[in-house]
């Protein structure tokens, strides 16, 4: 017998009910025990895998050169992604620190200038108010237990920063804290946004932070990347040049957040993120 509650018996038949509905999506994993009640069953956190594409014969080499092409730079390199921490020598850290605080005198001094402008808040919304149809995103804030969700942001073509139920672009998305140790009051480092441009297509973020400022940074890239690829979408970008597109959207983010680390003190030296974005039309 089960000795679930009513609710979690209600999230299993929704889950077994979508499951069904879905039966004929090749790109969706299912693990079968968290489909059943009983002893056997399993967390209804576990749910459900999407794949967004797989590697074939015929772009096992493209998707190679791609992985290879550009790689994360943010230190140090093993990291240990459960704990989200590394200790580095009492030395180490004093000389990370001193040279933040050399970079950050010699900017104040207009001895060193990053070549890339931070974006505005203001600049920001005006892109997702005039270019985007309706922009979702989470918010960074502190003090979240795990498992809680997190706050969601949103931006409508009407200048609203209400959820549009019931409109026709209604995204329907779920981040929740993990926790790395049993007393975590450390922010949500994971992000996303789901974007709908007025051109009629649409795209999605997806960013794991990683370091003492990953949130940070996962909470900057979820909006630059859509901001960036929205101004090729007013310089006219069409189809054909969505691969090029992206890569310079991923360029210009990474740029943009190191200038924007440096106007706000945020040191990311030992902090970043991944981040996968996919788009599509209809």
């Amino acid at each position: 017998e089960s000795d679930e509650s009513p609710e979690e018996n209600k999230q299993r038949s929704y889950l077994k009910n979508v499951h069904e509905v879905n039966a004929d999506a090749s790109n969706v994993e299912v693990d079968a025990k968290v489909l059943t009640s009983g002893k056997e069953s399993r967390s209804l956190s576990r749910g459900f895998t999407v794949s967004i594409g797989k590697t074939t014969e015929e772009n096992a080499k493209e998707f190679e050169s791609q992985r290879s092409q550009v790689r994360a730079n943010s230190l140090p390199s093993s990291w240990n992604r459960r704990a989200d921490a590394v200790h580095l020598s009492k030395e180490s850290l004093k000389n990370l620190e001193a040279e933040q605080q050399q970079m950050w005198t010699r900017m104040r001094r207009n001895s060193v200038h990053v070549m890339f402008d931070s974006l505005p808040e203001d600049e920001l919304e005006r892109c997702f108010t005039d270019e985007t149809r309706c922009m979702l995103w989470g918010r960074m804030t502190q003090g979240q237990m795990a498992g809680d969700e997190i706050v969601q942001a949103w931006c409508n073509e009407d200048g609203s920063c209400k959820l549009p139920y019931g409109h026709e672009h209604s995204p329907i998305a779920s981040s929740t804290k993990g926790s790395k140790k049993v007393v975590d009051m450390s922010p949500n480092q994971d992000n996303y946004a789901i974007c709908f441009f007025k051109s009629g297509w649409h795209m999605a973020v997806v960013c794991d932070g990683h370091g003492p400022d990953g949130h940070v940074v996962s909470h900057r890239a979820v909006q630059t990347l859509p901001y960036y690829v929205a101004r090729e979408f007013t310089a006219g970008l069409e189809e054909p040049d969505f691969n090029k597109a992206l890569t310079d959207a991923f360029h210009s983010a990474h740029k943009e957040m190191i200038s924007y680390s440096m106007k706000h003190g945020h040191d990311i030296q030992a902090s970043g993120c991944t981040a996968s974005a996919v788009m599509w039309k209809g």
